[in-house]
């Protein structure tokens, strides 16, 4: 918010601009905002297990809610289809319960372990 306060200010100097309208300096820095934003929040989705096209319930009401509540909540330690998780990696985190059935043994050794 700081740099488009300080944007829209030398916008208005330089071109005469009402407080009302916006200048070419804030657009710009708006969609340059824009794409990293979106790679972060369908990073942070891939992290707690959703897929990137959750983002699209931005477009409801109420889906903001359910994206914030996502965006806070803890990473998956396990790896998951985008990768491995961000608490695999730094192992800060306790595995969490999961409702995927375990893997069954394959052979001697998997029993014996």
């Amino acid at each position: 918010m700081i740099i488009v306060f300080v944007l829209g200010g030398i916008s208005a100097s330089i071109w005469d601009l009402d407080s009302n309208d916006t200048g070419p300096l804030e657009s710009i820095y708006g969609i340059a905002y824009i794409i990293p934003a979106i790679a972060l929040s369908v990073r942070r989705l891939h992290d707690v297990g959703r897929s990137g096209k959750w983002i699209f319930i931005a477009l409801t009401g109420v889906g903001g809610l359910v994206l914030l509540w996502w965006y806070c909540s803890r990473s998956w330690p396990e790896d998951n289809e985008w990768g491995p998780g961000p608490a695999s990696v730094t192992g800060d985190v306790p595995p969490r319960k999961s409702n995927r059935e375990p893997k069954q043994p394959q052979g001697p050794s998997d029993i014996i372990r």
